[in-house]
């Protein structure tokens, strides 16, 4: 069963990292056998209930989810042309 705290924290980042934001890739925290690259952009695709943040990331990386509250990644503005 979930605990309380890991049900908020996923409620924080579904508030905060709802589908369809930009984000910025800082680091992962280890032990990522295959890490994203720090900087790589994405676009979040959903946060699941272990506040997992599904990401589509730009340079074709997929099924690598960053977790909210330990990796480390930043909101970005979509960039205006």
């Amino acid at each position: 069963m979930m605990g309380k705290s890991m049900w908020e924290q996923a409620k924080r980042a579904r508030r905060e990292f709802p589908p369809g934001t930009r984000i910025r890739l800082i680091r992962m925290v280890p032990p990522e056998p295959q890490p994203v690259e720090p900087g790589t952009t994405g676009t979040v695709r959903s946060v699941d209930g272990g506040a997992n943040v599904w990401v589509n990331w730009d340079n074709g990386r997929s099924g690598i989810a960053v977790i909210y509250g330990v990796d480390e990644f930043v909101k970005i503005e979509e960039e205006k042309e």
